[in-house]
């Protein structure tokens, strides 16, 4: 290969990634830092209301949803745009909430108390095994073979296929609870004892 070729590559790639961070930094930094702890606050949130939800309502649509939330903002992401950025990064966080305690509720469900536990571990592990891939796969994966934003396109591609795969193969039963025919609000009952 001619080296000018390897050059002009090489370079069109190094590109890539200080547009990406660039889309980034536009996005956190166009809000005050206190605005961006409130973000970052109500992310956190959507915890409480996939758990009050999942109690209310079960597995079966409701972690798909999450799902679907996910892939959405992966999808907006990936479009570049300092707006669908900022967008996508909310709905990413609102739908990552459903897995964690997706996860652990179909696992209290679906295993008895004496492997309650190894389940959850399981979940852990694999979920910061999905973390740390971050570091050693997609790095170089977005530096060589294709740009961040086929990345977050091509993983809401998929991610998408997930949400269908779990709305088919997640079980639609769960728990009678207490209240479950009041209104949406009564799904924060239990959290007036906390």
């Amino acid at each position: 290969m001619d080296r000018g070729l390897r050059v002009r590559e090489a370079g069109s790639r190094r590109r890539s990634l200080p547009n990406a961070r660039k889309a980034v930094r536009r996005a956190s930094s166009a809000r005050p830092a206190g605005r961006r702890i409130s973000r970052t606050a109500r992310t956190q949130a959507f915890a409480i209301v996939a758990g009050a939800t999942l109690d209310r309502y079960g597995p079966k649509y409701v972690v798909p949803i999450g799902i679907l939330l996910t892939a959405i903002g992966a999808i907006l992401f990936g479009l570049g745009s300092a707006s669908g950025a900022e967008l996508g990064r909310v709905l990413q966080g609102a739908g990552s909430a459903f897995a964690f305690t997706g996860a652990v509720y179909l696992a209290s469900h679906g295993f008895t108390s004496a492997w309650l536990a190894t389940a959850v571990g399981f979940t852990q592990c694999f979920g910061m095994l999905g973390g740390s891939a971050g570091q050693f796969a997609v790095g170089p994966m977005i530096h060589g073979l294709i740009s961040w934003q086929q990345f977050w396109i091509i993983s809401g591609i998929l991610l998408l296929v997930v949400a269908v795969m779990a709305l088919i193969s997640t079980p639609s039963g769960h728990d009678a609870r207490p209240g479950g025919s009041g209104s949406l609000l009564s799904m924060f009952k239990p959290y007036k004892v906390v």
